[in-house]
């Protein structure tokens, strides 16, 4: 999404490239369950869907970042795919944050909520190398 597209479609749902499992003995996953394909787009299929998307930057070159922001305006979701290890912190100039949440996908992890801390104009949170994170923030 961060190649400026409106839309993403992924003809392959149950491949063993796909984003659930087949019986193919090359599925990285049993037949039925979700691979790690089906994680990572799942986090714009629950974070990103009924938003617009809007401009960030995320000052790093080991983070790729597109942000979103609901119809009502009071929500601000960020999907971050992210090379390192780090905490990271991300900061909305707006009228007050009043809670924020996080899921991450790693090789270890399939959208495990982290936690998130709230100061101010600020949500820091550690995130694993190589990851997609969703991060959603209400205004």
């Amino acid at each position: 999404m961060d190649g400026y597209c409106s839309a993403y479609l992924y003809w392959y749902l149950k491949r063993f490239y796909g984003m659930i499992g087949d019986n193919d003995p090359r599925s990285p996953v049993a037949e039925g369950e979700i691979a790690k394909n089906g994680y990572i787009l799942a986090h714009y299929a629950q974070y990103a869907t009924n938003t617009t998307r809007i401009a960030v930057t995320s000052g790093s070159e080991n983070i790729d970042a597109t942000a979103y922001i609901n119809e009502t305006g009071n929500e601000i979701t960020l999907v971050l795919r992210n090379q390192s290890d780090r905490t990271l912190s991300i900061q909305i100039p707006m009228d007050g944050i009043s809670q924020a949440t996080a899921v991450e996908t790693s090789e270890t992890k399939n959208m495990e909520t982290i936690d998130v801390n709230v100061t101010g104009e600020f949500v820091s949170l550690s995130i694993s190398g190589e990851s997609i994170v969703s991060v959603r923030i209400k205004l």
